[in-house]
């Protein structure tokens, strides 16, 4: 879903160009009327939104499936971290072991979410 978007965004982004080319040209050949004008002004406004949605939900997308892989390696250190025997926790302070497990954990996510982005893989 996420290349489709990205892809749609893409061929969506070719068409202003294309209009404000028409737009001129009519102007340049004196054939621009208020009609001509408003309708093409306006379908460039209309494909503005429908890009920004789509870009909304490509990133919502994107970044959703980096969340859930947050909550799965969250999930994974405090599950071996509660395999761990009670002489564990006295050896090595709470603070000491969260400041060690997490710092990594922010980079890995984006560069998962970047890498998805680049690459187009799936969840």
């Amino acid at each position: 879903m996420v290349s489709l978007l990205l892809v749609l965004v893409a061929l969506l982004n070719l068409i202003p160009p294309w209009i404000t080319g028409e737009i001129v040209d009519a102007a340049m050949d004196k054939r621009l009327s208020r009609d001509f004008l408003l309708n093409n002004v306006s379908l460039i406004v209309i494909i503005a939104l429908v890009v920004y949605g789509l870009r909304y939900l490509w990133r919502l997308s994107l970044y959703s499936a980096s969340f859930q892989l947050g909550v799965l390696l969250r999930r994974r250190i405090y599950d071996h971290l509660m395999l761990q025997p009670p002489a564990f926790f006295q050896r090595y302070k709470t603070g000491d072991l969260m400041a060690r497990a997490t710092p990594w954990l922010l980079p890995q996510l984006r560069g998962a979410a970047y890498g998805r982005r680049l690459h187009g893989c799936r969840r």
